[in-house]
């Protein structure tokens, strides 16, 4: 009775460890959300762009020229830049304010190279590549990021990439995050983050240093947009509110607008509020 007892026990062990690194992979190899619209859907003529890393990763994009001031578009976690909810209509607030626009897929988003996600560490190359090709076309850069690249966003106005951003609903602790992500994502429990992050970490090659704020260097110039909501289930108004007092403590000029909405979706809760706070934001800190 003992010993089956102790196999039974030994099994369910060996099942839980296979389903912490089943989830643990899934998380880290989202599904590529790969749509049909451009921004030729819009009205306005677009050029395919191919960019490539540091790391020698081929990343799709679309540039759509306009004006002399030139944003970066940073999608979020497990979609790209064919996303509806925010990408393509934040496209079509700045193009039609005469901005022109850089929008591309994060690696193994999309259609760009990479088989796992590094939830924003590795990621910060794919941002560097994007800001070295604009460079080449503009002399004034934003770069407006939503959720992960929201993150990415805050961390190239930290290290010099870029001196205007704007960062809505971005994490500002990648494990609280992580945990709520786990109810959000995959309806499991918070708790059982606690046993995926290092097997993700593991898998993807993720430095979970690289995605913490006190890491950033001590010196930080720039302005900032910070845009959070209160229903939120991923980022709470008090993660966003340290974020903000963070960045001023290092230097950073910093404007934070609370929505009701819930996350990414500001933009979708008031359209025109948006993107008043938007256009006007980036009109007057260019």
């Amino acid at each position: 009775m003992l010993l089956i007892l102790m196999a039974g026990i030994t099994a369910l062990f060996l099942l839980f460890f296979v389903f912490v690194f089943f989830v643990a992979y899934k998380l880290v190899t989202p599904k590529r959300l790969i749509g049909k619209w451009t921004p030729e859907s819009l009205g306005y003529e677009y050029k395919d762009v191919q960019i490539r890393t540091k790391d020698g990763l081929y990343l799709s994009g679309w540039y759509v020229p306009r004006g002399d001031e030139c944003v970066i578009l940073l999608h979020g976690y497990s979609v790209s830049r064919w996303d509806t909810v925010y990408m393509k209509k934040v496209l079509d607030i700045l193009v039609s304010h005469n901005f022109s626009v850089f929008m591309f897929d994060f690696r193994a988003h999309g259609k760009s190279d990479g088989k796992h996600t590094t939830l924003g560490d590795k990621e910060y190359l794919d941002v560097e590549a994007a800001v070295k090709w604009v460079q080449r076309k503009h002399h004034k850069i934003a770069i407006v990021g939503y959720s992960m690249g929201g993150f990415l966003a805050v961390k190239a106005l930290a290290y010099g990439l870029s001196k205007l951003v704007v960062a809505d609903s971005p994490y500002v602790d990648i494990h609280a995050t992580g945990a709520r992500g786990m109810k959000y994502f995959a309806s499991l429990p918070e708790w059982f983050y606690v046993f995926v992050r290092y097997p993700a970490a593991l898998i993807a090659g993720i430095s979970f240093r690289n995605l913490t704020l006190e890491n950033f260097p001590e010196r930080i110039t720039g302005k900032c947009l910070i845009i959070g909501g209160k229903r939120d289930p991923l980022v709470t108004v008090n993660e966003i509110e340290h974020l903000s007092k963070f960045l001023k403590r290092r230097g950073a000029e910093v404007k934070v607008w609370i929505t009701d909405a819930a996350h990414v979706r500001s933009l979708a809760h008031d359209e025109d509020a948006y993107a008043m706070m938007l256009i006007e934001f980036l009109q007057n800190s260019f």
